[in-house]
């Protein structure tokens, strides 16, 4: 278990959630470019979108879900 996914369940946030994976992929592009938070729609919710087959629409939906528990 990764570093990120530890500090997710300490905040109760689970698989269940579809946003979960999405942002474990957030928080990993993150951390390798800073600067990729400044423009989170470009740099962060469509390459996160193109991986895994949605719109990026539905990855800051899915993300603001997992906050919003969190």
């Amino acid at each position: 278990m990764t570093t990120i996914q530890e500090h997710l369940r300490r905040l109760d946030i689970g698989k269940r959630y579809k946003g979960y994976r999405m942002i474990i992929i957030a928080v990993k592009l993150g951390m390798e470019d800073e600067n990729s938070l400044q423009c989170a729609q470009e740099l962060l919710y469509k390459p996160i979108a193109q991986q895994l087959g949605c719109s990026f629409r539905s990855v800051e939906r899915d993300i603001r879900t997992v906050i919003a528990h969190a």
